[in-house]
């Protein structure tokens, strides 16, 4: 009966996923500004900051130019069957002050400020991404 159980045991284990392994990221160039949207969400509960950005898919490839709130991959437009939203994740301390509807966020993840800069003021980044199959543009690096 042991034999007959380590047996079915030994089974299950190779029908299970060994580890999920890390996605290939894909560099994703954006332009901030124009009709590019951005919300931050704030779990003070688990201590992480949520940035997600919607943006405007591009047909072109960035090595010819981005326009104003659009994102485009190096060598190609942006398709219209991937996401056109870009979740990053920080964890960490975040300062938000608001007055009235208006809110100004500050955070000790550089990688975090240095990317909503850039879409207030209208700047380039780059992000590595890997589409998640669940609807977004996920952040794996900043350049």
């Amino acid at each position: 009966m042991l034999h007959k159980t380590l047996k079915s045991l030994a089974l299950l284990v190779t029908l299970l996923p060994v580890s999920s392994h890390a996605q290939q990221a894909y560099p994703l160039v954006c332009r901030g500004g124009g009709g590019m949207e951005t919300t931050v969400i704030a779990n003070p509960g688990a201590s992480t900051v949520s940035l997600n950005i919607r943006f405007l898919r591009q047909n072109g490839a960035a090595l010819y130019g981005i326009g104003v709130g659009y994102c485009a991959w190096e060598d190609r437009g942006v398709d219209d069957n991937e996401p056109d939203l870009i979740l990053y994740e920080s964890s960490g301390q975040i300062f938000m002050f608001c007055q009235g509807t208006a809110c100004s966020f500050n955070s000790v993840d550089q990688n975090l400020m240095h990317i909503y800069r850039m879409i207030e003021s209208g700047g380039d980044f780059t992000v590595n991404v890997y589409n998640d199959g669940a609807g977004f543009m996920r952040v794996v690096s900043v350049q």
